[in-house]
């Protein structure tokens, strides 16, 4: 199958876009965002997915700037004709039509859907559900998508890269051992229905025999746990009638009868208790009166304490703030003139500064100014080096347009009809006669010519031979037949040599030949002068335009800094080259850097002095405040003190009313704590809290004892329940129905491994015959990297029947790595080597052709490795195949290609 053309329309960014492919290589290249990826995706979902198909696959081709569906149509060569394929992608209305070039039938519908199928090699287009699982797989091995140029294909699904398909052709081309035999194959299909028959790959089959069997011994488990829970139901019953019993009898006849003892027992203490705390009520009771005047006295002579201690602490204090005030103020005099000196160098600072900022202006405009005009000299310089390529491309145009335009195939249809000439006249003279007249007595004529004796004739066509007046003799050199025949040939050729020489007005294949080197050196020198050819003229021409009004605006504005201009002028010349103004720019920038170092050091210390101050003035108003409150809190406490002795008398009354209330309080609490020992003798513990207690555990037992009786008659009632059917009967037939389904589940259980170890052992034994794939296989992708691995058996591959192609590994010097330990560069070459190799296998099956798409797929090869990748494209372009590039960096590719495609 090869690509011929196609035509994309509103799909993302293109909103009609036609691309025209090479047989052979084909380069599509731009920068990033300009759609590349966009029309291979478009391509491959227009193979792959239907035309009704609806989902994130479509969605992702919906341009969001253009109106319309998109739509694509590809035309490509497939099974040796050529067909249209057009394909709208609207949701359920959308269309699809299918023609050849070689027949007027036009399919449209599921029968286009199926005849292109067909054409690609795959069973169906794929419809919505089946996109996002499987789109991603189709072509896989083909078509490498931009980002997965680095994975190992061999490490995907087999259906990735079409393994039915290699396997297939691997078999036709036989390989390093004997083709698995059509016994084989049957015996392995037998074992894998045999298997097959209880097993899915998702598990064991439903209804099948082994599930049965399942089923039987999970039901048999089930009925045997039943019956021994229903025996251990019984057995835990009775064990429960008995301990209830017991615990019933034990609350009865022994808990209960002593509970009421004791209760009766503490109701008489607690009666006599209660008698004690209400004398210890009234006695407590006469000596509040007295606790709360001792108390305030005690309070009002403390207070007055703690008032006279305050007011010689704040006294103090207050002396120490007046102190340093006076200092303070001297510190403020010193900082506020310290202060105004740091502003005034600050402010000449950013002075000298601006200025500074100014000349570096001027100088900045200048650089551009001197930028611009190199720039615009170097686009005259372009524009005379177009003109030049422009004259000499039109001279060679004239060289060429002056030649014959015979082209390479001709030239060699030529040839080989002059060695057909050769070789037909060779072998005329090969089955020629030589006649020799050694004595004559008559006239011999040959054709009415007469030979004379001693004369010599060789003639390879039919003559006539005449001796005397009555001999007539036509003499057919070799085989009559076979002579006209190569003369047939000779003149066929010599016709239709000279008609092709009549054609381009040539006299001889020589000088046919000289035409078309002479032609094709001409063309190269054309394609180098293409290649080497600066940018387009009118965007060079439109460039130096915009460079000269940018030069312009740079004078008006440099008009505005006529005072540097004149002080340059002035002091030095003003320097004409930007390396010159560079200089002067670095000097004024370095000037500026260390006034700016000087301002910022400046401010620093001006801010420092300047909180310094504040900090000052602060603290001055703190301590004024501070003297104030200390005031104020002086006169309050000296005006608390004369309240206090107004209202309670002096300090020395107040200690002897004290002393008089301590002496009643002695003798009262006395009394207190004869009454409170009494108490404590008569009950040691709380004994109303008990006697509660008590009664709640008396009402829980006969809480309990009612449950109890209850629990007894339920379990009781278990007991007859269960012994109904005899529990221990129902366990013993449970255990040998479970034993006998046992038996037949091992026995199924058996046979099943049997059949698996038989499949795994034929398994292994086809992986011992897995080197007929591997090899063949192997030596493609080392021949791709040659001269990378020139050594033979560079890479190994494994394989296996179930799981395909994997374990690529390749070799370095006499070490084997895995695809994962490559560098990034060495992955793209090998995984590129690796495709190249499965299309070259699989080409058979389409008519000698694949197209392969490589999507920025060597973005980490370095530009020595790029040279290989070309070695490799051109290898498989001369095996057949058909080979895409998109890349961001065309020039590396862009001599390579045949077809070349630059987007924007």
């Amino acid at each position: 199958m090869r690509l011929i053309n196609c035509q994309i329309q509103n799909v993302r960014i293109h909103a009609d876009l036609l691309v025209e492919f090479s047989p052979q290589v084909t380069l599509i290249g731009g920068p990033n965002e300009t759609g590349k990826s966009t029309l291979i995706e478009a391509l491959h979902r227009t193979l792959f997915l239907k035309a009704s198909a609806t989902g994130s696959p479509i969605e992702a081709l919906r341009s969001k700037i253009h109106l319309g569906h998109p739509t694509i149509c590809l035309t490509f060569e497939a099974k040796g004709e050529i067909y249209t394929l057009r394909k709208c992608f609207s949701g359920s209305s959308g269309h699809i039509t299918l023609s050849s070039k070689n027949s007027s039938n036009q399919l449209s519908g599921p029968r286009a859907e199926e005849h292109l199928a067909s054409l690609v090699g795959v069973k169906e287009t794929l419809g919505s559900r089946q996109a996002n699982k499987t789109l991603a797989t189709r072509w896989a091995h083909l078509w490498v998508m931009q980002g997965s140029a680095g994975t190992d294909l061999l490490k995907t699904n087999k259906a990735n890269y079409d393994f039915d398909s290699l396997l297939t052709q691997l078999e036709k081309g036989g390989g390093a051992a004997i083709q698995q035999s059509e016994h084989d194959q049957q015996v392995g299909q037998r074992i894998d229905r045999a298997i097959n028959e209880n097993f899915t790959s998702r598990g064991i089959k439903k209804n099948s025999e082994l599930w049965h069997l399942e089923v039987k011994l999970n039901e048999a488990k089930t009925n045997l746990k039943f019956a021994q829970s229903k025996q251990l139901e019984y057995e835990q019953a009775s064990e429960y009638l008995v301990e209830t019993t017991e615990l019933l009898n034990q609350l009865q006849n022994i808990k209960l009868p002593k509970l009421r003892g004791k209760r009766l027992l503490i109701s008489e203490q607690i009666e006599s208790g209660n008698k004690l705390k209400a004398n210890l009520n009234i006695a407590k009771k006469e000596l509040e009166p007295i606790h709360f005047q001792h108390k305030v006295l005690k309070k009002v002579l403390l207070n007055i304490s703690q008032l006279r201690k305050e007011i010689s602490l704040r006294e103090k204090k207050q002396l120490n703030l007046k102190t340093l005030q006076n200092e303070k103020k001297v510190s403020e005099l010193i900082l506020e003139k310290d202060l105004k000196s740091k502003k005034e160098t600050l402010s000449n600072l950013k002075a000298k500064r601006f200025k500074i900022e100014q000349k570096y202006q001027f100088i900045q405009l200048l650089v551009e100014k001197s930028r611009l005009l190199d720039s615009s000299l170097s686009l005259k310089s372009d524009i005379k080096r177009i003109q030049e390529v422009v004259g000499k491309k039109k001279a060679l145009n004239k060289k060429v347009n002056a030649l014959a335009k015979i082209e390479r195939s001709e030239l060699q249809h030529l040839r080989d009809l002059s060695q057909v000439k050769r070789d037909a006249n060779t072998r005329q003279r090969a089955m020629g006669v030589t006649i020799n007249v050694l004595r004559a007595k008559q006239n011999i004529l040959i054709n009415g010519e007469e030979l004379k004796a001693g004369e010599q004739i060789k003639l390879s066509q039919v003559f006539e031979l005449k001796i005397g007046e009555d001999v007539n003799l036509e003499i057919i050199p070799g085989e009559g037949e076979v002579l006209n025949k190569l003369r047939n040939q000779y003149l066929t050729a010599e016709q239709e040599m000279s008609e092709i020489l009549t054609r381009y007005n040539l006299e001889s294949i020589q000088i046919a030949e000289k035409h078309f080197e002479y032609r094709l050196g001409l063309k190269q020198q054309l394609a180098a002068l293409e290649a080497s050819s600066p940018r387009n003229m009118e965007t060079i021409e439109e460039e130096l335009k915009i460079y000269n009004q940018k030069i312009n605006e740079l004078e008006s504005q440099l008009l505005s800094f006529e005072e540097f201009h004149r002080e340059f002028i002035n002091n030095q010349s003003l320097p004409n080259s930007t390396i010159q103004l560079f200089a002067i720019q670095k000097q004024i920038q370095q000037t500026y850097h260390n006034i700016t170092s000087a301002c910022d050091q400046a401010e620093d210390e001006r801010e420092s002095t300047q909180k310094k101050l504040q900090s000052l003035n602060s603290k001055k108003n703190n301590d004024n405040s501070e003297l104030l409150v200390i005031e104020n809190a002086i006169s309050d406490r000296q005006e608390g003190l004369r309240s206090l002795q107004n209202e309670h008398g002096d300090h020395e009354s107040l200690v002897n009313q004290l002393s008089s209330l301590n002496n009643q309080l002695e003798a009262g609490e006395s009394h207190l704590i004869e009454l409170q020992n009494q108490l404590s003798k008569l009950a040691q513990t709380d004994r109303e809290n008990e006697l509660i207690n008590i009664q709640h555990e008396i009402k829980s037992l006969e809480q309990n004892t009612e449950r109890v009786i209850s629990q007894k008659g339920a379990a009781k009632a278990s007991c007859d329940s269960i012994s109904s059917t005899d529990p221990y009967a129902t366990v013993e037939h449970a255990e040998v129905e479970l034993e006998i389904i046992k038996a037949e589940h091992q026995t199924i259980t058996r046979v099943i491994d049997a059949h698996k170890l038989l499949q795994q052992l034929f398994l292994n034994a086809q992986a011992d015959l897995s080197s007929r794939y591997t090899q063949p296989l192997a030596l493609a992708i080392n021949s791709y990297l040659q001269p990378l691995a020139s050594e033979r058996g560079a890479v190994q591959i494994n394989f296996n029947q179930a799981s395909g192609f994997s374990g690529l590994l390749f070799r370095r010097g006499t070490d084997f790595f895995e695809f994962e330990q490559l560098s990034g560069g060495m992955k793209e070459q090998l995984s590129a080597a690796l495709r190249l190799s499965m299309a070259d296998v699989l080409k058979e099956e389409h008519n000698g052709c694949l197209p392969l798409v490589f999507d920025d797929a060597f973005t980490n090869s370095d530009p020595q490795r790029i040279s290989l990748v070309k070695q490799m494209i051109s290898k498989a372009v001369n095996s057949g195949l058909q080979v895409i590039l998109l890349t961001c960096d065309p020039e590396a590719y862009w001599e390579f290609a045949n077809q070349k495609v630059r987007l924007g």
